[in-house]
């Protein structure tokens, strides 16, 4: 309706110029070299018009041959286009019904098809990464670097692929690259501190967490907690008692609740002859947290003490970590070295009551044994003690598995300072039947 309508608006001018010349006709005279030509109106204007629409397409015509090539070019392009994203839908398809091999045929079509395109490549990465073919998802995620919508996620994947091949110099240039690129991300920061501890780049690690740029990357406590372990770490190595005094000095100021390094930096002291050292930061361990650890290094510095000193520090200590399993157990042990039997069962049956400890009932055994002389009094005890809880313990708050002490990296899932103290919520095993 509208072309009619627009078709009659036109037809107006038209009909009306027509209609004018028929009313004023004329003629036209033109003269050229000698010759005189003489036209009537009507049929000048019929020939201008049909001049000026042959010209048109000339026009027309020298245009589209002048672009042909380019118009063939595109029209393969969108050729070469849409059946690229018809194997890519294939291979999704084909994914989603869990056929991994029409997959991977259709997403290398797809691949050749649009080679520029950064959703195949990623597709492909994927299901290499899933069939175990690391050097092909590698390929694919290099590519995928050079698209800034995918960088971020093929740079985390390489670098978990380094990683897992334990080719940590590699990651780590990735990382640092990735660092530069978003220095405030949090993920980004943690992953280049656990390249830096891979590779022992203690020092590096230290500028990093001591750095007031990366106020916004890591908080205050990251920052602080891996300094204390780059220090500790160092004071480790260290020959010089000088550099490793000033090291674990600096590992317990920026994190005092880290207890390797305290524990190591009393024994440093208890070498070098400073009781009175020894004792001050084995105290302000003991007050934040009456640790098992804390409680073999108190008995190690009061056992050359006269056993009235020992009574008294022992009866001040349990009084900062008054109800504690740890507490009774410094007391009795110390009452027992001093033969002050009544004591220590006093002391062990009031922390029995409220702790179901093995530690308890073993010196409570002991206990009984010296206090009536027969073997046979100490059975209900150690029967306590085999049924009680297992004990806290070193174990990765990742994974759940056991340590002997505490670990840098997790021995089974290789998380960076993953142990903790504590009763694991899981078992290993447990894990095991899960997965």
């Amino acid at each position: 309706m509208a072309k009619f309508i627009v078709f009659l608006l036109l037809l107006i001018p038209l009909s009306t110029g027509a209609m004018w010349l028929m009313d004023h006709p004329g003629f036209m005279t033109v003269e050229w070299f000698g010759y005189e030509i003489r036209m009537a109106m009507a049929l000048v204007i019929i020939a201008l018009v049909i001049l000026i629409m042959l010209t048109t397409w000339l026009g027309l015509l020298f245009w589209q041959l002048f672009h042909w090539p380019e118009k063939r070019r595109l029209r393969k392009a969108l050729t070469r286009q849409e059946k690229g994203l018809q194997h890519l839908t294939r291979s999704v398809t084909a994914l989603a019904l869990q056929d991994s091999q029409a997959a991977e045929r259709s997403l290398q079509q797809a691949v050749k098809l649009l080679p520029n395109s950064a959703l195949p490549r990623l597709l492909s990465a994927q299901l290499a990464a899933s069939q175990g073919h690391s050097d092909k998802s590698a390929e694919h995620l290099r590519f995928l670097l050079a698209d800034k919508d995918t960088s971020l996620f093929a740079t985390r994947r390489l670098i978990d692929q380094h990683m897992q091949q334990k080719k940590y110099e590699e990651a780590l240039v990735l990382a640092l690259q990735a660092h530069q690129d978003q220095p405030r991300d949090h993920h980004t920061n943690l992953v280049l501190v656990d390249l830096y501890f891979h590779c022992n780049r203690l020092d590096a690690i230290i500028a990093l967490a001591t750095s007031t740029k990366l106020h916004h990357g890591l908080s205050r406590g990251e920052r602080n907690r891996f300094a204390a372990i780059a220090y500790y770490l160092r004071a480790i190595k260290e020959t010089d008692p000088l550099a490793r005094l000033r090291a674990l000095k600096h590992a317990t100021n920026y994190a005092p609740e880290f207890l390797p390094a305290v524990i190591l930096l009393a024994q440093h002291y208890a070498e070098q002859g400073q009781s009175r050292d020894t004792f001050k930061l084995l105290r302000r361990a003991w007050a934040r947290a009456p640790h098992t650890a804390v409680l073999q290094q108190l008995l190690v510095y009061l056992a050359p003490l006269p056993a009235k000193r020992q009574r008294r520090i022992a009866a001040m200590l349990a009084t900062k970590a008054k109800g504690s399993a740890e507490a009774a157990l410094l007391e009795a042990t110390i009452a027992q070295k001093q033969e002050r039997y009544e004591d220590a069962a006093k002391v062990l049956q009031a922390a029995i009551e409220h702790h179901d400890r093995k530690p308890l009932y073993s010196a409570m055994a002991e206990v009984a044994v010296k206090l009536s002389g027969q073997a046979a009094d100490a059975s209900p005890w150690f029967k306590r003690a085999m049924d009680a809880p297992n004990e806290p313990r070193w174990h990765c708050a990742s994974c759940g598995t056991s340590q002997n002490h505490w670990e840098l990296h997790c021995a089974s899932c290789v998380v960076l300072d993953s142990s903790v103290w504590g009763q694991p919520e899981v078992t290993r095993s447990e894990i095991q039947v899960c997965a």
